[in-house]
């Protein structure tokens, strides 16, 4: 409204200045002459119209543009939050992998230890049979912990894999925790008899 009456009075100062009524029509030229004060009013009440509804339009699209600019602004601070949370669980995680990556070494250090160690006093022998008094061999009970394996039995004992299976009639080499197996420990001093 005030564009329109500035506009209007613009107009009126131009017809009680003749000079500049002559000048506008003569610029007018290329938009049409004006016949009378009245076209000139019409023609920049139209002009002023148009302009009005591009400033609208300019509004319209400035004030979608502050939306989608704050609505990414919105999903920027989301992102950076999740980004910052996720870097957190990440280093907790790297730390998590590092702590029972520690708890294995030490386990695996544990069982090398156990099994480098001589191997434990038989447990429980097995009286040989009465015709197997004179085999240079005999039978140890021995149960299995969890993570010794067959050559490390045979290892522990000084004895072969094969021998182990053999005795114990095994037809893999397969074993489990708490299993009873019969290792065939040579005979102490039977060499001297």
């Amino acid at each position: 409204m005030k564009v329109r009456n500035f506009i209007l009075s613009g107009i009126a100062a131009a017809v009680l200045v003749p000079g500049l009524y002559a000048q506008q029509r003569a610029s007018a030229g290329s938009r049409g002459s004006f016949a009378t004060p009245q076209d000139a009013a019409r023609y920049y009440e139209n002009l002023v119209g148009r302009l009005a509804q591009q400033v609208r339009s300019m509004q319209d699209e400035n004030a979608m543009l502050t939306a989608s600019n704050a609505d990414l602004k919105q999903r920027t601070a989301r992102l950076e939050n999740d980004v910052r949370a996720l870097s957190a669980e990440i280093a907790s995680l790297r730390k998590q992998i590092a702590a029972d990556a520690e708890v294995r070494k030490n386990q695996l250090n544990q069982l090398a230890d156990k099994l480098s160690k001589p191997a434990p006093a038989p447990e429980k022998p097995v009286r040989p049979a009465p015709d197997e008094k004179d085999d240079p061999v005999e039978l140890v009970e021995h149960v299995v912990e969890k993570g010794t394996t067959l050559n490390a039995l045979a290892k522990a004992y000084h004895v072969s894999v094969k021998d182990i299976m053999t005795v114990n009639k095994m037809k893999k080499p397969v074993i489990y925790a708490g299993q009873k197996l019969l290792i065939p420990v040579p005979k102490k001093n039977q060499k001297g008899k």
